[in-house]
């Protein structure tokens, strides 16, 4: 029996089916992104042809089957180190409340051979080589949390935001207080009484001004609601414990540290014969393109093995939120 595809065309059961291992093999396909100038991290197949940069045309890519053939023993332990070392690590956004990663996530890795070439010194070098695929996987992941979850909050107007955000949140709870005082008796209270709100927006010279009564007890209602509980907390409770967002964009600044951290204690509870493994920890970290985190606060490719070695020291011996 014939079946109808997507553009009203008919394929046989034999061609349907392919079709469909065609589908599910993307969806564990992970492709490997190159960061351009001008577009940011682009996948390599499309960075080929969108880039301006000559480099890109000539890549060559290959594709790399993860766990095949499959060791179900093997597997099943990569499953427990993935979750028990760097579920937190890869899973940075909270809104996804994910509490299990799958290795069937990534099976197929599309990437440069320059890059796969790297990845497979790193692991010679540091005697990885019964773990080759895990790591493969945990590179491609890496990357993958880095670009989607951790990259923006590098900017300069995000570190500047961040860092600061627990003033803002302690301006706008003060005048959060005084402008609910809508019935002032002391001579204080009505000196403080709110008569403006205004709104500046960035490249505009004239701010835009609220002054009516109404409208600006409109405003300060919804911004209180804004941060009202379903559990019935109040919204002084509810905007204050919203502290813990300025932990959660640490965390962010933190990612390369905990990361460093984690794979420590990968190697050591494991009982992994690593050697150099300061060094190791920071070629996994930069061959995933997170970029060393350089003391002149500018993220550039570092491949200098003394100083990788010291900056991942220092990372390990620091606290973290």
């Amino acid at each position: 029996m014939k079946k109808t595809d997507t553009w009203g065309g008919e394929t046989t059961p034999e061609q349907y089916e392919e079709i469909q291992k065609y589908l599910l093999k993307m969806e564990k396909t992970y492709i490997w992104k190159e960061k351009d100038s001008d577009f940011g991290f682009l996948p390599v197949d499309e960075i080929k042809i969108c880039s301006g940069n000559t480099k890109y045309s000539k890549l060559d890519i290959e594709t790399v089957q993860l766990f095949e053939p499959l060791d179900k023993s093997h597997y099943d332990s990569c499953v427990r180190v993935l979750n028990k070392y760097f579920i937190e690590i890869l899973c940075n956004n909270p809104a996804d409340n994910i509490v299990w990663i799958s290795l069937d996530e990534i099976r197929f890795i599309i990437l440069p051979k320059a890059v796969l070439k790297a990845i497979n010194v790193i692991i010679t070098e540091h005697n990885l080589d019964s773990h080759r695929d895990f790591i493969l996987f945990l590179v491609a992941k890496i990357q993958k949390e880095y670009i989607s979850e951790i990259e923006f909050s590098e900017t300069d107007d995000e570190r500047i935001r961040v860092n600061k955000f627990p003033k803002e949140l302690g301006n706008l709870i003060v005048a959060l207080e005084q402008a609910t005082n809508n019935n002032p008796t002391r001579l204080e209270d009505i000196n403080n009484k709110l008569n403006q709100i205004r709104f500046r927006f960035y490249g505009k010279v004239n701010a835009i001004s609220i002054s009516d009564r109404d409208l600006m007890s409109f405003i300060i209602e919804a911004i209180k609601k804004g941060f009202y509980s379903y559990q019935g907390e109040s919204w002084e409770s509810e905007i204050k414990s919203y502290r813990h967002t300025y932990n959660e964009n640490l965390k962010y600044f933190q990612f390369r540290q905990r990361l460093a951290i984690k794979l420590n204690d990968f190697f050591i509870n494991e009982k992994l014969d690593i050697v150099k493994k300061p060094y190791c920890i920071g070629r996994i970290i930069d061959v995933a393109s997170v970029p060393i985190y350089r003391p002149n606060k500018a993220y550039e490719i570092n491949v200098d093995e003394v100083e990788i070695t010291n900056t991942i020291e220092k990372w390990l011996s620091r606290k973290t939120v």
